[in-house]
């Protein structure tokens, strides 16, 4: 069985590479730091969504006085509309550079991962270099696309998303599958970068992700099972014993380090029988 395979050869390999995944571990310690340092522009958004709701619950929305203010040549939204649109404008534009802070953090952090991850596999014509190269190139275009999108999504105003209404949401839906089904292949593309030049990594990715999808499913499943249960974890442990929440967050980090090599083994098992 691939699975089982794969899960025993994760297991070994993690055992036999205890440098590797000392470095893996403190790579992925920095990505969460990193996230936490630019978590900064969320607190800013959400400070810009208190200010206006805060404003906005300070207003009066019946029928009776909305038709005196519109019979009395009053805006509606009181007597600082303008409060609102500099706020919405804030929350963009912070969304903005938390959205492209995040694009470089992460396409840095997942090109260097995997490279590192791919490194296990201790073929012969390995190149890291190479390899990080590649996942770079893979995670540009993909995730490129994805936050190029949100980007250009964000170019609206308050009265035009208000407007547009469900429009907006069936679009955001509608793209959220769209990148869903990007990074499905992607992560496919990571895990055999190691060992195919980006011209084939494409052709293959397709291939094994299409015709090996119940696998690739299973894979993702563990992967994001082990990390929900440790989270979890974290969580409940958190207020009742210091020692075991640490251990249950080490385990939190240690199972995205496993559930790359995990999915590295089960795409390269299905390369093999291709």
């Amino acid at each position: 069985n691939i699975l089982l395979d794969s899960l025993n050869k994760s297991l070994t390999v993690m055992r036999k590479n205890k440098s590797e995944f000392f470095l893996l571990f403190v790579l992925q310690i920095l990505f969460f730091g990193m996230l936490l340092y630019i978590g900064i522009y969320q607190v800013k958004i959400i400070e810009n969504a208190k200010d206006m709701s805060d404003y906005l619950s300070e207003q009066q929305f019946d029928d009776v006085t909305i038709t005196n203010k519109i019979l009395g040549q009053q805006d509606v939204l009181g007597d600082n509309p303008e409060m609102i649109e500099q706020n919405f404008n804030s929350i963009i534009s912070n969304f903005r550079i938390f959205l492209f802070s995040f694009f470089v953090v992460l396409i840095v952090f997942l090109s260097s991962a995997w490279a590192l991850t791919a490194r296990i596999s201790r073929n012969l014509n390995f190149n890291l270099k190479k390899t990080f190269l590649r996942n770079f190139s893979v995670l540009f275009a993909c995730l490129g696309l994805i936050f190029l999108f949100f980007i250009l999504a964000l170019n609206i105003s308050f009265s035009e998303a208000a407007l547009q209404g469900s429009n907006v949401f069936m679009k955001y839906a509608s793209f959220f599958l769209f990148s869903l089904a990007l990074l499905y292949f992607a992560f496919i593309s990571l895990s055999l970068s190691g060992r195919y030049a980006l011209n084939d990594l494409m052709v293959k990715s397709i291939k094994i992700g299409i015709k090996k999808i119940h696998y690739i499913i299973a894979a993702y499943f563990i992967a994001f099972l082990l990390i929900a249960l440790s989270l979890y974890l974290v969580f409940f442990l958190i207020d009742i014993n210091f020692f075991a929440s640490t251990i249950s967050l080490i385990l939190f980090i240690l199972s995205f380090i496993f559930g790359r090599v995990l999915l590295l083994n089960v795409v390269n098992e299905l390369d093999k029988d291709m």
